[in-house]
């Protein structure tokens, strides 16, 4: 995804891996994206000044509009949707770009000696990975599922168990509305059971923005077929059609 967010026809790419026995004094982690957004933006900053562009200017000009969605990039990844010029004059907007522009151009004519620099970054990214041809055709040996599943007890509380796991992030939270949406049933009612292979063995973990967009739809998909078991039961008791059997705000009436 080096071609981040621009239309560019054709590109070469080379990079140098540097080892170390150091360690690092720096609190990072080995996303990968961060470096190739730099490589991609410093070429645009350079074109830019080359050109003597507004360096924002030539960015819209060089981006997938909305319209040209979806759109296939150099690199053969198909972008599935977008709209980088709303998100952009909504980000300058909240930060005040023109004023900003304007403070700029004027500390530069003063020869102020605080300068103000202003900086642009974009950039894509892959996440949530999940099974899909993309995988396949690459593959991915983990398939990118998730695993979970879901007990009603008798009290009427509802186990969720998961093969994903929260790292701080507030996944019991979200992954406990979404269940009460789905099933009707209280918040406080839904207990998610994550983090112990004792209790939760089958599943692939939280990484690439994944816990919500994966694992949360297999929680909706082991759902889905609670109720429809429970629609089965309901519609065997009342000695009625399965099809004429609603389920509604966590009860089968």
């Amino acid at each position: 995804m080096y071609n981040a967010i621009y239309k560019i026809p054709a590109y070469r790419f080379t990079c140098d891996g540097v080892f170390t026995n150091k360690t690092p004094t720096d609190a990072y982690r080995g996303a990968g994206r961060p470096e190739a957004t730099y490589a991609i933006e410093r070429i645009v900053d350079e074109m830019a000044a080359e050109l003597g562009m507004d360096p924002m200017e030539l960015r819209r000009k060089n981006w997938i509009a909305h319209d040209e969605f979806p759109f296939t990039s150099v690199c053969g990844l198909t972008y599935d949707s977008g709209n980088y010029e709303a998100a952009t004059d909504l980000a300058l907007d909240l930060i005040g770009w023109d004023a900003l522009r304007a403070e700029q151009a004027q500390r530069r004519a003063s020869n102020d000696p605080v300068q103000l620099g202003l900086g642009i970054s974009t950039f894509t990214e892959m996440c949530g990975l999940a099974p899909s041809r993309v995988l396949g055709s690459l593959s991915y040996a983990a398939g990118g599922w998730e695993h979970a599943s879901v007990r009603v007890l008798a009290t009427g509380k509802v186990e969720v168990v998961t093969g994903s796991s929260a790292h701080g992030q507030g996944h019991e939270t979200a992954w406990s509305q979404i269940m009460s949406d789905q099933l009707g049933v209280p918040f406080e009612d839904i207990e998610i059971i994550h983090g112990d292979t004792q209790s939760s063995p089958k599943g692939m973990d939280t990484y690439g923005s994944r816990s919500l967009v994966v694992g949360a739809i297999a929680m909706v998909n082991a759902a889905d077929k609670v109720i429809d078991k429970a629609r089965r039961v309901a519609a065997h008791m009342f000695e009625a059609n399965e099809d004429d059997v609603e389920f509604n705000a966590g009860r089968s009436p």
